[in-house]
């Protein structure tokens, strides 16, 4: 839990850094659909690898749209249940009164380390295509 409660630290002060860099008012809807948008994709093409997995390898033809659309709403209620659960625990306002008290460093710094923790997901879906793609050659 003190992973994922970091992964969400960063991403916040990274995406709170931007508001201020481009001289943008702070809003904590903002962070929140960056939250959303990072976690969905993750957890979208995390499920896809694994639906792909099981109807090409293990042969399960019947039902691939059904059970593809399950799994993408059960990804949507997963996701809409952490969002729920950082709101009510008012995270982003936290982790902004935590950063108004850091020093121009330390922003920059947990700026750096949030987009480090950003971008690999946003080249996620990249790779997943890559290595589906290598399934389908090899089977």
């Amino acid at each position: 839990m003190k992973k994922i409660k970091s992964f969400y630290y960063e991403i916040v002060i990274s995406k709170i850094y931007m508001l201020e860099k481009y001289k943008q008012e702070f809003d904590e809807r903002n962070i929140y659909n960056g939250i959303w948008v990072t976690l969905q994709t993750l957890f979208v093409f995390t499920a896809c690898i694994i639906l792909f997995i099981l109807v090409h390898i293990c042969g399960i033809p019947q039902y691939k749209l059904s059970i593809a659309l399950g799994t993408v709403i059960l990804c949507l209620i997963v996701v809409h249940s952490i969002i729920k659960k950082l709101k009510q625990d008012r995270y982003v306002q936290i982790v902004y009164e935590e950063y108004l008290k850091m020093t121009e460093e330390e922003r920059k710094k947990h700026y750096k380390r949030g987009l480090w923790k950003v971008m690999p997901i946003f080249f996620y879906p990249i790779i997943i295509i890559a290595f589906l793609k290598l399934i389908t050659v090899i089977f």
